[in-house]
């Protein structure tokens, strides 16, 4: 205890000891004195509340169309994932926004839009046409914009007409100001946006989980983590023409290592289909034509690795998401064997599979192709 408590603590107790002996008035006076002191402690600070525009297209992107297969907590935390990693990239505002912290608040929104819906009597589709106007003033800008929305972007007319195919401003504004009877012409809105209609059963469903979540939400969170531990990891070993150079990604940490392009194995798809997808997504770059249907996993390693060979040194490459790679470089196999400490944990992985890459260098079939051209060359000239 320090010099400083110690002293509070003295006048804290000297005061108390004649505190049953004040009167009632001074009591409730004394009593809000120290509640304002308390009240000025400092309190873990709050992520900041999303605005409900961006909750809107949060729910249209990742939740309106969801399936049935979908109503359950381990898609759906999936979807949420997705939706938070939108969140993060899009908003800069939001990004120190924890999982957990955007989990509940979405539920919890979800859940309000739900109550809003079962009291409007002339929407069929639990779903206010305000959503979509909503999404109108900003969703087209989203893909290729670093910066905000522009909320002048799109009317809602020409937005409803470009998701709707044939569907005609006329059309539109006559939906909008019918009443009860317009439910069938409501419901061929959304059928021409190509969005499946909630049934109510659906809704029901969708309701209880997310109620049920959110009165367990610590519960879910951890097996959602320990769940995706369990997720087989596919990465991509991508060399040059000479086997003596690889292609790496660093993330944005503090403490990023160069690693191989991977990741998760998503929801019906192969291994080797993910490979390919977090290839390119992480580097910008389509091994699907050149990719081996050669797999292995290193000792003590989580993650299996695919190999890609021949690859040209002077190819463009760009990560297709945002805020994820910051780097992508070739690396030589004598600079990964140094000393260079962002390739510390590829070492360990190079030193267990360089019996692989022996062998395959070995067998590799090697074609002179200057001299295969001037024998083509020299052909079609007699």
């Amino acid at each position: 205890m320090t010099k400083q408590v110690r002293e509070l603590k003295t006048i804290l107790d000297e005061f108390f000891s004649d505190y049953s002996s004040l009167g009632t008035s001074v009591q409730s006076e004394l009593s809000s004195i120290l509640t304002e002191y308390i009240d000025l402690k400092p309190k873990k600070p709050q992520p900041p509340s999303i605005i409900k525009a961006i909750l809107d297209e949060i729910l249209f992107r990742f939740f309106l169309d969801i399936t049935p297969i979908e109503i359950h907590p381990i898609r759906l935390f999936f979807i949420l994932e997705e939706a938070h990693w939108f969140l993060i990239d899009f908003f800069p505002k939001y990004k120190k926004m924890s999982f957990a912290s955007f989990v509940e608040y979405i539920l919890k929104y979800i859940l309000q839009q739900e109550q809003d819906a079962a009291k409007q009597k002339n929407n069929p589709l639990n779903y206010d046409i305000n959503l979509l106007k909503s999404l109108s003033n900003n969703m087209l800008e989203m893909e290729n914009s670093e910066t905000p929305y522009n909320p002048n972007s799109m009317p809602f007319e020409d937005f409803a007409t470009a998701v709707s195919g044939n569907f005609s401003r006329e059309t539109l504004k006559n939906t909008k100001n019918k009443t009860d009877d317009s439910s069938n012409d409501q419901n061929t809105v959304f059928r021409s946006a190509n969005q499946p209609l909630p049934r109510k059963n659906d809704n029901l469903s969708a309701v209880y989980m997310c109620t049920t979540i959110l009165k367990n939400l610590n519960f879910y969170l951890k097996s959602f983590s320990t769940y995706k531990q369990s997720i087989s990891v596919f990465a991509c070993l991508i060399l040059n023409d000479k086997m003596d150079h690889v292609l790496l990604n660093k993330g944005y940490g503090k403490n990023a290592q160069l690693q191989f392009p991977r990741g998760k194995k998503s929801f019906n798809e192969t291994g080797k289909e993910t490979a390919i997808r977090e290839t390119y997504e992480e580097i910008g770059l389509d091994v699907s034509l050149k990719i081996m249907d050669i797999m292995f996993l290193p000792k003590k390693e989580k993650y299996h690795i695919l190999i890609v060979i021949n690859q040209p040194t002077d190819t463009f490459l760009q990560a297709q998401t945002r805020f994820e790679i910051k780097d992508i470089e070739w690396v030589s196999f004598s600079e990964i064997m140094g000393t260079r400490e962002d390739l510390q944990s590829i070492r360990t992985v190079f030193i267990k599979i360089q019996k692989y890459l022996d062998y395959l260098k070995s067998k590799r079939v090697v074609l002179d192709r200057e001299k295969i051209l001037r024998h083509f060359d020299y052909n079609q000239e007699r």
